[in-house]
């Protein structure tokens, strides 16, 4: 029965309905509070939504109750960069990389993190690692663009905005069926 709670407030989120989707993950928890999957969703849904002590305390949970789960690590680092404390999302989203080494998402993030910090270096290499498992993530191809252009780079970054603007323009047509 929690499964159901939880698997309508995946849904709700994926819709964009965050309150609704707050409300079914609150139902799984009461119905189950050790529902890991509900911890991370009502935390990820919660950080949409700016809340972030309570997001961080659920994933907190969701990692307690599943230590080996990059993904939590993954969404607490995110949550905890979010609220400023970037030390501790460091923390988080490198044991997101130690369970999981080929993680382009938890490599992302990290380099984000180390670009707020100025560590821009850092940055490129997380960004590079991002790349190299998943050479098609837009995202990181922007984020390397805007690193290697804070260098002094410039056309190395030039040519990383434009592969972001080509993967977008390619999932966008492939949206409309083109």
């Amino acid at each position: 029965r929690a499964e159901a709670y939880h698997n309508l407030g995946d849904a709700l989120f994926k819709e964009g309905r965050v309150d609704e989707a707050v409300q079914y993950y609150r139902q799984a928890l009461e119905i189950n509070p050790a529902f890991v999957e509900a911890h991370d969703g009502l935390g990820l849904v919660l950080t949409s939504q700016g809340k972030f002590p309570e997001a961080v305390k659920h994933l907190r949970r969701s990692v307690e109750l599943m230590p080996g789960r990059a993904e939590a690590y993954l969404h607490l680092g995110t949550a905890l960069a979010r609220t400023g404390d970037l030390e501790e999302a460091i923390v988080h989203l490198q044991r997101a990389i130690e369970i999981q080494p080929d993680f382009p998402e938890a490599h992302h993030r990290l380099g984000m993190v180390m670009a707020a910090k100025g560590q821009l270096d850092k940055a490129v290499d997380q960004f590079r690692l991002a790349l190299r498992t998943k050479p098609e993530f837009a995202e990181a191809h922007e984020s390397l663009g805007r690193a290697l252009a804070e260098l002094g780079k410039r056309d190395e970054a030039i040519g990383h905005y434009q592969e972001a603007l080509r993967i977008m323009r390619s999932r966008s047509e492939a949206r409309s069926g083109r």
